[in-house]
């Protein structure tokens, strides 16, 4: 039988609980368990996720249907970097840090919308959509200052199926090849092709883990959704995918498939909201 590590005053959280997972892993699929609370409570085991999972893997951050025209953008909040994702002039897609080079204002402050370019509201410094310094008033080009050599940071992104994704540290590999075992499953629907038409942002009070989790399955469906989901797409039709690395999911054995890649997702981890119990949400 496996041994969970017990805490030990010499022993960081983050160590214990990584002791911990390593051990689970080797547990057999048949005599698998829940993880311990602590992986959804410890603000330490977070702040650990936060910079070796969310600043280093591929993040889903929207569709590219969101940003049709060239102009059109939204703003986003990735573990306390504030990210301007627009459609600049040559209609490419990109991912720029929200931050003014000058004082650090935002510069965008709505969360969508539509320009020809941007110009923080604090002293007017100007950029073009692809993160170009335009306008800095007043300020001369000088020994230390060059207004071409001044852009908005440009993060590391990809497209995927329709699908906008960030790796704010620059170093994870190609996005499509940790990705390709999961288009047998997806290829008749054409997701690339599919139209973006609405969009709804919630905050669950809950450690992200158990966003994800409540996704990888179908086995609340019934219990959980007995008025709007079971009658259409009930438990017992469900059937669970083989899983990839970067990736889970179920189908419904006679429609749909569903899946939840451990990569698509964006969520705000910064404050205390998200050390709390969770608790069952229902949506009818």
């Amino acid at each position: 039988m496996a041994t969970i590590a017990k805490r030990g005053a010499d022993v960081s959280e983050v160590q214990r609980l990584r002791t911990d997972l390593a051990v689970l892993r080797q547990v057999p699929r048949d005599q698998a368990r829940a993880l311990p609370a602590a992986f959804y409570t410890s603000r330490e085991y977070l702040e650990f996720e936060r910079e070796a999972l969310f600043r280093t893997q591929w993040i889903c951050l929207g569709h590219i249907g969101a940003i049709p025209n060239v102009g059109d953008y939204f703003t986003a909040e990735l573990v306390d970097e504030q990210l301007l994702i627009v459609r600049d002039t040559t209609a490419t897609v990109r991912v720029l840090s929200n931050v003014c080079r000058h004082r650090g204002s935002p510069v965008a402050t709505l969360s969508a919308g539509h320009a020809a370019r941007f110009v923080c509201g604090y002293h007017g410094w100007t950029y073009a959509l692809d993160g170009r310094l335009l306008a800095a008033p007043l300020i001369k080009d000088g020994e230390h200052f060059s207004k071409a050599a001044c852009r908005l940071p440009q993060f590391a992104s990809e497209i995927w199926q329709g699908y906008i994704f960030v790796n704010l540290d620059g170093a994870a590999p190609p996005l499509g090849a940790a990705l390709s075992p999961i288009e047998p499953y997806i290829r008749n629907y054409h997701p690339s092709e599919q139209q973006f038409l609405y969009e709804a942002q919630e905050v669950w009070q809950t450690n992200w883990k158990c966003l994800v989790e409540n996704f990888m399955e179908g086995y609340h469906l019934s219990p959980l959704h007995a008025k709007t989901l079971h009658p259409v797409t009930p438990t017992g039709l469900c059937e669970k995918l083989p899983d990839g690395d970067a990736f889970t999911g179920y189908r419904y054995i006679f429609g749909f498939v569903l899946l939840f890649l451990d990569l698509l997702f964006l969520i705000s981890v910064k404050d205390s909201r998200y050390y709390r119990e969770p608790y069952a949400v229902e949506y009818q």
